[in-house]
This record gives structure tokens, C-alpha cells and sequence, in this order.
């Protein structure tokens, strides 16, 4: 049994398909009809045309694209490139085992050899020179190969912390 609504603008009765969605309205779904609410829209926007049209040229190129995405996509296309530069060796290491994965030359274990959770497991290359000899571990356990070792904190039995470092994996 589908539920109505009563449209507050245009005071006809609909269902709930007919409204937008509202999270903090009581029922979740807005007072005014889908009709209502675009025509609404439309309103405003006509009645504030100079404020949208400079508002639309600030937002959007002569092409119609948003220049913020391509300096975002720019940028990000610029920091890969000075990453590959600088790491070719472990790009070579990365695409070969990535290629000898979907060849079926290697097989990824689905639990890691370090803590034997399961869940996304990656190759740790130890040495690049050798690419398919990798370790296969956890998200977790990946990130710690690659961070300095933590400090622990441990409460002094006046008050404060004394740092002391973790032991770290062989």
C-alpha cells in the first residue's frame, strides 16, 4: 500500500514517490511535490539570473569543464609522473608481479604470512631487483614495514607517559 503525502505548495495529494527525499523531515521526504520544488528552482534561478550566470562562469570553462577538476586531475597526473621517475625500479617490480597475477604465474594467498588475517592482501617486495619474490601481507601489516618504529606509551606512575619503542618484525 503505497503512502500519500499532501504537497504544501500546490495542496494536492500524491505518493511519497512524488517527493524528494529529506532526512530531516519527519516522514523523510520533502513538503512539496518534485513538480513544486523544480518549478521553485527555476523561479529562483530566474529571478536571480545575473547572480547564476556569473556564478556559472566563475564554475565552469569556455568548454563547459570544471577547470578546479582539471588542475585537480592535472596535478595528480603531474605528482605520478614525478613518482615513476623517481621510483622506476619498484614501478618494474609493481607491473611485473601484477602482470605475472593475471597471467596466473603467481597466485595471491588470501591470508597474510605475517598475522594470518584475511581481508586484502599485497605484495611486499624486500628487493626490487627481484620482483616476484615478495612477501604476501595485510593492509596493516604492509603499512608497518614501511613506517619507522612506533613509540609505546607508557603511563609513569606519578602521571605523564615515557615513551619506549616497540619491538619491530624480523
Amino acid at each position: 500500500m503505497p503512502m500519500e503525502k499532501l504537497c504544501k505548495k500546490c495542496l494536492q495529494t500524491k505518493s511519497i514517490g512524488e517527493f524528494y527525499r529529506h532526512s530531516a523531515m519527519a516522514d523523510g521526504h520533502l513538503n512539496k511535490c518534485k513538480e513544486c520544488a523544480k518549478a521553485d528552482v527555476a523561479e529562483n534561478r530566474n529571478a536571480n539570473l545575473e547572480y547564476y550566470r556569473q556564478y556559472d562562469l566563475q564554475r565552469y570553462d569556455a568548454a563547459g569543464k570544471r577547470p578546479q577538476r582539471l588542475v585537480g586531475k592535472r596535478c595528480h597526473i603531474e605528482s605520478c609522473r614525478r613518482w615513476y621517475t623517481k621510483n622506476v625500479e619498484k614501478k618494474r617490480a609493481n607491473t611485473i608481479l601484477a602482470r605475472a597475477i593475471k597471467a596466473g604465474k603467481v597466485r595471491r594467498p588470501t591470508i597474510c604470512e605475517h598475522c594470518g588475517n584475511d581481508g586484502r592482501i599485497e605484495g611486499h617486495h624486500a628487493d626490487y631487483a627481484k620482483p616476484l619474490d615478495v612477501e604476501w601481507l595485510c593492509t596493516v601489516c604492509h603499512g608497518e614495514t614501511r613506517t619507522k618504529p612506533r613509540i609505546a606509551m607508557k603511563p609513569r606512575k606519578r602521571g605523564g607517559y615515557v615513551g619506549s619503542m616497540l619491538p619491530t618484525r624480523a
